[in-house]
């Protein structure tokens, strides 16, 4: 399991880097504002050691009409636009590891469309925690459907924690039971985690069961293409600049633990 508070790492940039936003603004620049932009984020740090990368997608657009070759930046580093990858269309995309390498930091959103535009934000990136021994039930098998309650450490840099659950077989591929956590750092799976949907059965087998702790309003349909379960929501947006709106987040997950749903007695 990873420790609540990482150690820093020194980044090994398999594509490029990013970060997220929340928090303050920078003062604008002084260039002439000639059209209204909007943007749609995410940086997902995925802590699961055969993952270990914090995968970012970000959208950008100049009065609706997708822009594809804006300098954007986070952290110093520049983003690369692609047309289709990881399932994504038209998005700016980067991939550093490991994915702790910029967990806790706070760093500089940077976008500009050559000279008609330039914006930054500082951003909040959150931390690395884990999910603790302290799980119900503790021999991590429930007979028949039934509830699962868990407690996690606390992370810096975080608005709240999300719960998810998903039949092994089944993580990352835009299924599964996910819901924000009502506590800080302690929270229950409902038995409907572990039915299905269709019999309203006990569905049997293993399953993951994760943590996730965001900050700001990450972009959801994005955020999905990286997450072992979706996101339960959209927050709503998180920038309003004068000429530049949208929302951006990030999303740690933790080590996964597991659970085995057996047929009852």
């Amino acid at each position: 399991m990873a420790n609540s508070c990482s150690t820093k790492l020194r980044p090994i940039v398999m594509v490029l880097v990013v970060a997220v936003l929340t928090g303050c603004n920078s003062a604008p620049t002084s260039l002439s504002r000639v059209a209204d932009y909007t943007t749609q984020g995410v940086l997902v740090q995925e802590m699961n050691p055969d993952l270990n990368h914090a995968f970012a997608a970000v959208r950008f657009q100049r009065n609706d009409t997708t822009i594809t070759n804006a300098a954007i930046h986070v952290a110093g580093v520049p983003m690369a636009f692609f047309s289709s990858y990881q399932g994504i269309d038209s998005a700016y995309q980067a991939l550093i590891s490991p994915a702790a390498s910029h967990a806790g930091d706070q760093v500089y959103f940077r976008t500009a469309d050559g000279s008609r535009f330039k914006d930054s934000v500082l951003v909040a990136i959150v931390d690395t925690f884990s999910i603790t021994d302290n799980i119900n039930p503790s021999n991590h098998q429930l007979q028949g459907a039934g509830q699962v309650s868990l407690e996690w450490t606390a992370c810096a840099n975080t608005q709240g924690y999300i719960l998810a659950a998903v039949k092994t077989s089944r993580a990352y591929t835009g299924v599964g039971y996910s819901a924000l956590a009502t506590a800080a750092n302690a929270g229950t799976i409902p038995p409907e985690a572990f039915v299905n949907p269709i019999s309203s059965q006990p569905d049997t087998g293993l399953y993951n069961i994760y943590v996730y702790a965001y900050s700001g309003a990450p972009d959801s349909a994005l955020a999905g293409k990286f997450l072992p379960v979706p996101l339960p929501q959209q927050l709503a947006g998180n920038i309003a600049h004068s000429s530049l709106t949208g929302r951006f987040g990030t999303v740690t997950v933790t080590v996964r633990d597991t659970i085995r749903v057996l047929v009852g007695s």
